[in-house]
């Protein structure tokens, strides 16, 4: 025999030995493995249950196997423990093998023969025969029919060979064992097995009971929840007994059964111990297997680590019967953890009849709370368990290895690494995909909300998806089309129009479009002949605000100052540090650009005014009014004029809003609008200069329009001021304030 290969030390030998312990050796033989090795051993195993040398060889002592090292003298010492405490030999695997043999040889005959005097039964099995000194006594003693030596009970016959007529044994039964037969000897997980032992005892001692244990994975013994149940079962087991005992033997044949319903898969380990009322041991059996697979088969072609990006689709086909079975899903263990964790999207009520069943896996599904993918990239194990009620596990499947890699990057997360941001957003400016703003993406490695708006056009013409979790994000499916020669590109920029607006009635709030879908609008509009949409016309007037905010522009010829610049200068002039989130341009840039997002928050917060039938939509004719971004609320920040200026804060913008323009004058004009209307046209006359308007719904809702002070009791207008603002008085000694909502 010549060994070629190797070079990958150290060597799987723990793994090697308990594959052997597994071997089916026969019953009442004495085992013995040889292990021929060179070099050192790895701990870890591919079994679940064995994961030391010292666990294998706890063990093998447990089977009674002796185990031999054939290794090299430098490696003595590593395996001294393995064959010492086992019983076995030490040989050089380097000396000529021929003079080391006899070292193994002798220990083979030392275990299975010793000192005395042995018989060999009709099965061919060798017995040892304690307390017959020489074969002369041993002839004696079998004169009878039957022959009691120790613990065994054997029967005397005579064969005839070639006319020679020759005495020899066979075991009838062992008179002070257990012995233990287990049906069937493999099957399914989740399936019923009968476990059946007969004792024999002739001891002073009264036995008690007789319980079953099975070992745990990690390798100690546990007892069976309950006693087995005691009753005659000798004829199952086809000994053939004597009609009539010995004398000195007594009459005690016990018989006991378990049915058991193994729900673990792997090669399981029983035996039965017999204790007495002290819970003393008086005998236990040999260790008896099982083997049992699992009820729960994949189904398809999976390979041992296969790469899970988006969703994954799995099939199963199980042959258990779980009548407490309540549900059947997918389980997701990450390397290294020791349990796993039900994938609740899998979930699916188990019905013990349906043999197959199919699972979708969302490799990319995304957490919401957390804000990060519910499974980040890295190495998993899957399997299918069946659970109960309380969601304990009965039964599972064997765990299959999977590596997660997704792609996802958003503004909230990031799985791959930050030059991947820098070459979407140069990817995005070069197909023409710019960020809410109509301007290009500042090529860096942020992720903002202006890269996520670009995402969201590229994706929605070239046609996927981007609802629900996927919005904004970059996913596998985005990153193969966005770097691919088929991606659409997007030459056409949005337009910024102009136009009277249109406050037709909506079902819902107005929207600021994205830049594909306003220049659908547009075009649409001139196929039918008809007005841009309210929310297309107020999209194309935020763009125009949203540049001037961050540009500087030319009006008749005039270059005007951006907006941004503006608020900066007139906190100078009014010598105000402007505060922190909003102390450089870049940062009222972004605190001022309108989005959708701000127009639902202006939308959401207007319905706390509840009972009149003012339009949420006025606020937004102000910001076009206004031209600034802001509603110009700000009483520290004056204008040139004196007045409120730029409030890039847009909480504090939109609140002063509500109340100013809301709470109270439009209020007013919804009340009085009559006579604000006759009182304007006056000031048209008297102050021309503060109504340059045609005393239209902009200039109404302008700041240059009038307040008005209100008896409530007689609904009557006291005063109108321009510049002013709506007051409550204080009538019958209670203050009435006015509530609005706008539907």
């Amino acid at each position: 025999m010549r060994a070629t290969g190797g070079g990958d030390a150290p060597e799987s030998t723990v793994d090697a030995l308990e594959e052997a312990r597994r071997m089916d050796f026969r019953p009442g033989v004495n085992k013995f493995i040889m292990l021929f090795t060179d070099v050192s051993y790895k701990e870890f195993t591919r079994f679940e249950d064995v994961q030391s040398m010292g666990t294998v060889i706890e063990k093998l002592k447990e089977d009674r196997i002796v185990v031999s090292a054939i290794v090299p003298s430098g490696y003595q010492s590593v395996y001294k423990a393995l064959y010492t405490e086992t019983g076995g030999v030490y040989a050089n695997i380097t000396k000529a093998f021929s003079s080391e043999l006899q070292a193994l040889i002798s220990n083979i005959v030392s275990v299975t023969h010793g000192d005395g005097i042995w018989i060999r039964l009709s099965n061919g099995m060798l017995k040892k025969l304690e307390g017959i000194s020489n074969k002369e006594e041993l002839l004696e003693l079998a004169s009878g029919e039957y022959l009691l030596i120790g613990d065994l009970f054997l029967k005397v016959f005579t064969v005839n060979f070639f006319g020679l007529k020759i005495k020899t044994f066979k075991e009838a039964f062992n008179k002070n064992a257990v012995d233990v037969r287990i049906t069937p000897t493999s099957g399914y997980s989740g399936g019923m097995y009968t476990v059946d032992a007969i004792a024999t005892i002739v001891t002073e001692q009264q036995v008690d009971k007789a319980v079953l244990l099975f070992r745990l994975l990690n390798g100690n013994w546990m007892q069976y929840n309950a006693a087995l149940d005691s009753k005659f079962i000798m004829s199952e087991f086809n000994f053939e007994l004597p009609e009539e005992y010995p004398d000195h033997l007594s009459d005690l044949f016990i018989g006991y059964r378990a049915n058991l319903n193994i729900l673990d898969s792997g090669l399981r380990e029983f035996k039965v111990v017999l204790l007495d009322k002290y819970g003393n041991i008086i005998v236990e059996s040999e260790v008896n297997k099982v083997k049992v697979e699992s009820s729960i088969k994949w189904t398809g072609d999976i390979s041992p680590l296969e790469t899970v990006t988006g969703i994954k689709d799995f099939s199963i086909v199980q042959y258990a019967d779980i009548l407490t079975g309540k549900d059947i899903a997918l389980f997701l263990r990450k390397d290294g953890d020791q349990f796993p964790i039900m994938v609740d999207s899998s979930k699916q009520r188990y019905k013990h009849e349906q043999k197959n069943y199919n699972f979708s896996f969302v490799s990319n599904d995304w957490d919401a709370v957390n804000k990060k993918p519910k499974y980040i990239n890295g190495s998993y194990w899957i399997s299918v368990h069946i659970v109960d009620e309380s969601g304990k596990s009965l039964i599972k499947s064997d765990e299959r290895k999977i590596k997660i890699n997704n792609i996802w990057i958003s503004e909230y997360y990031n799985s791959g690494q930050n030059k991947d941001i820098y070459e979407i957003k140069k990817r995005l400016n070069e197909l023409g995909y710019f960020g809410q703003n109509n301007l290009p993406l500042t090529v860096n490695t942020i992720f903002d909300y202006n890269t996520s708006f670009a995402v969201s056009e590229f994706k929605r013409v070239n046609g996927l998806n981007d609802s629900g979790i996927f919005k904004g994000v970059v996913c596998d499916q985005t990153w193969n089309v966005l770097f691919s020669d088929s991606a659409l590109k997007n030459d056409k920029s949005p337009a910024v129009g102009t136009g009277e607006w249109n406050f037709q009635s909506l079902g819902g709030r107005l929207r600021f479009l994205s830049a594909a879908e306003l220049e659908k609008e547009i075009s649409d509009a001139k196929k039918e002949r008809r007005s841009l949409s309210p929310s297309a016309e107020l999209t194309k007037r935020l763009n125009l605000i949203n540049s001037r905010i961050a540009h500087d522009w030319v009006s008749n010829g005039v270059t005007k100052t951006r907006f941004a610049k503006r608020y900066l200068d007139q906190c100078a002039k009014n010598g105000i540090t402007p505060p922190a989130a909003y102390n450089t341009e870049a940062k009222v840039i972004n605190a001022l650009t309108w989005d959708d997002k701000k127009i639902e928050k202006l939308y959401a917060n207007s319905l706390k005014f509840q009972s009149l039938d003012i339009d949420p939509r006025l606020l937004l004719a102000i910001i076009i009014q206004e031209g600034t971004g802001s509603f110009n609320t700000n009483p520290e920040v004056r204008d040139s004029n004196g007045g409120h200026y730029i409030q890039p804060d847009f909480e504090k913008d939109l609140t002063a809003a509500l109340d100013n323009q809301f709470l109270r004058k439009a209020n007013a004009y919804r009340y009085y609008g009559e006579q604000f209307s006759e009182f304007v046209r006056g000031l048209k006359v008297s102050q021309p200069n503060l109504t340059g308007g045609q005393g239209n719904l902009y200039q109404f809702l302008n700041y240059a329009t009038v307040a008005a002070t209100v008896d409530l009791n007689t609904n009557e207008i006291i005063e109108l001021k321009p510049h002013g603002y709506m007051q409550l008085m204080t009538v019958g000694g209670k203050m009435w304030r006015l509530f609005l909502v706008l539907w």
